[in-house]
């Protein structure tokens, strides 16, 4: 090979070395949406009325471009992204359905931003009903997540006159509770070393709660009634929609662990999130920390007395039951539900022998007379 080929051959090996390595600090430094979230009401009864939930391969780099007004009364705030982008399909998709969702209340258009700078979130509303926040946080499977609410003006002003723990209009009469079910349908959730799946042991639970608090006088809506399902957001649209006073998500634990057991309640508490500067008043501020701190406080007063009732109730079968406590942390239909609520893991399926107990018949009803008797407490303690 002449010197001078091979000197053109070195020119090109290292250019693509170069190439790749830029390719490579390039995609390193790109932040991808990985999963997108649509949590609404249809109606103005709750303080919060809407929340969208973008979660990321990496910690969000956010901030607000601008609040500005633009006509009829609607004001736009803009978000953006820093070097984020949407790839995926059901991303892109679920995004499309969140724009075309618009109504009179507010608008969301989520884009590229000019220059290939990032991701744009844009909310458009009227300035004088409502007012829009963002938080970021870490999803229960510790995801770097990001929440922008948009919140009804009028009820976080009554909420800031009030020292009662009012998170909507009003409740309902007799008091309404969300039964979710997790998993179903292609879902199964974990497997028991029996072969029995989650999603049928959660919607066994769910049937007999629904019965056991139909009898305390109470209007049930169960998220599902058989083998289907059903997203994340579609469970707390349901639930939100149906203006519930209480929601309560049942499942069952896995670890790789196969000595794992215990039953936990999860929460969502206040610090958990971290809100973005998203340049409200100082009124619109305290409003908001006033009504966060309220709404949090009540699931944390749910979440411990289910947590308690549960363990008072399955020592009399499993006198070795382990308490594993009241956890904090933000699965999505605890971000989503605008109501008191708690995600319930009543054992691990994946340890053999409590998978033994969480089959019998008799501890269910165990199980589901302790769910009942600490929801029927907590709203005659704080909601009556």
């Amino acid at each position: 090979m002449s010197k001078t080929k091979e000197r053109l051959l070195i020119t090109f090996i290292v250019g693509i070395v170069l190439f790749y390595s830029f390719a490579s600090v390039c995609a390193v430094g790109t932040n991808h949406i990985s999963s997108v979230f649509y949590h609404k009401t249809s109606h103005d009864m709750c303080v919060e009325i809407g929340s969208i939930v973008l979660q990321c391969k990496k910690d969000p780099e956010i901030t607000m471009v601008h609040k500005k007004d633009i006509n009829n009364g609607q004001q736009e705030a803009l978000f953006i992204v820093k070097n984020c982008v949407v790839s995926s399909r059901d991303c892109v998709a679920k995004i499309k359905s969140i724009e075309s969702d618009a109504d009179d209340r507010y608008h969301t258009k989520i884009h590229a931003a000019p220059d290939k700078q990032g991701l744009y979130v844009r909310i458009t509303y009227d300035k004088q009903k409502y007012m829009v926040s963002c938080d970021t946080y870490y999803s229960i499977g510790l995801q770097p997540s990001m929440v922008f609410r948009v919140y009804n003006k009028k009820l976080l002003k009554k909420l800031q006159e009030h020292d009662d723990p009012l998170l909507r209009l009003a409740s309902n009469d007799p008091p309404r509770i969300i039964i979710d079910c997790g998993h179903g349908g292609a879902d199964a959730g974990a497997i028991g070393p029996s072969g029995v799946a989650e999603k049928t042991l959660a919607l066994s639970l769910g049937l007999l709660l629904a019965k056991q608090l139909q009898e305390r006088g109470y209007q049930i809506l169960l998220t599902r009634e058989d083998d289907r399902f059903l997203s994340l957001d579609q469970r707390t649209t349901l639930a939100n929609n149906d203006d519930a006073d209480l929601f309560v998500s049942l499942h069952a634990n896995s670890a790789h662990n196969k000595q794992a057991r215990g039953i936990e309640t999860f929460c969502a508490i206040a610090n958990l999130f971290k809100i973005v500067n998203a340049k409200l008043s100082n009124d619109q501020r305290m409003m908001r920390k006033n009504f966060v701190k309220k709404r949090y406080a009540q699931n944390s007063a749910l979440a411990k007395l289910v947590q308690q009732s549960l363990i008072a109730s399955a020592v009399i079968m499993q006198r070795d039951v382990k308490d594993r406590g009241v956890k904090h942390a933000a699965p999505q239909v605890l971000v989503g539900a605008m109501m008191p609520a708690v995600l319930v893991e009543v054992g691990f399926l994946s340890n053999e022998y409590e998978e033994s107990f969480l089959l019998n018949k008799k501890y269910q009803e165990i199980i589901v007379k302790s769910l009942s008797y600490a929801l029927d407490r907590y709203i005659k303690t704080f909601l009556k």
